[in-house]
């Protein structure tokens, strides 16, 4: 008799094992810590002439099979038939976890080498299968353990998008700056023709050109005949020199 079993929402018990199955029998009926054990040894290879004694001598395994099956161990066939189904579907979820996991890492190595259209394109193939994992698991097998590996693989995912963000924020930002110094630069431009125009009008400008003074002290006279108080003067030569036409 093999105690292992699939049920499947028709009742037919010769379904191959999938998300929307139930697996019944010895080792199915086994908390989820003994199961988890169990697999990990499988994993390790180690063979039934060792798993089985180690299996049935467990306390918790006792009180499953005296409960359900009056007491009959788990046997090569229960075995056998739980690496085809409940073992399976573990070792696929690792799988899962373990691609979900390297995406996750490499996510925002392929942002900083390939620019940002490969790290979105990554990032949602990454996202379709943690999305696809996540259906596949039985409610009751979702651990938080589980849980928290997937956790690490979509930070890493929303680390690399909120890089793209603060990115184009700086490209803005940036942008933002150098249209400002274009707008300051046209401003300033525009107040230097409005000078000329003022002193090509002003009589006592053309006075100060004309004189015969240092090239330098024109330069201070003009500013102080065109921008009064805004006028920030340097000290040039002899202010009391009475060749200026401002005395």
């Amino acid at each position: 008799m093999i105690d292992e079993k699939i049920i499947n929402n028709g009742g037919q018990s010769a379904a191959p094992p999938t998300s929307t199955c139930a697996l019944v029998g010895k080792i199915a009926r086994l908390p989820k810590a003994v199961r988890e054990k169990l697999n990990r040894r499988l994993d390790d290879g180690q063979p039934a002439s060792a798993i089985l004694p180690w299996l049935n001598g467990l306390p918790a395994v006792k009180k499953v099979l005296a409960a359900w099956f009056a007491g009959a161990p788990i046997n090569d066939q229960n075995l056998t038939t739980w690496r085809t189904t409940g073992y399976k579907q573990w070792l696929e979820k690792q799988n899962f976890v373990a691609e979900l996991k390297a995406l996750g890492e490499d996510a925002t190595d392929f942002s900083r080498a390939a620019g940002e259209k490969l790290a979105r394109g990554t990032a949602s193939i990454a996202a379709a299968k943690i999305l696809k994992m996540l259906r596949a698991i039985p409610p009751e097998d979702c651990s938080p353990e589980e849980l928290i590996k997937i956790a690490f693989a979509v930070t890493a995912l929303v680390q690399a998008e909120q890089n793209n963000v603060r990115l184009k924020y700086e490209q803005t930002r940036v942008f933002q700056g150098n249209e400002q110094l274009v707008l300051s630069w046209d401003k300033h431009l525009r107040g230097c023709v409005d000078a000329v125009q003022r002193a090509l009008n002003d009589e006592q400008a053309k006075a100060i050109q004309e004189a015969d003074i240092d090239n330098g002290e024109k330069i201070e006279l003009l500013g102080h005949r065109l921008f009064g108080d805004k006028w920030q003067g340097r000290e040039v030569g002899n202010e009391g020199d009475k060749n200026s036409p401002m005395q």
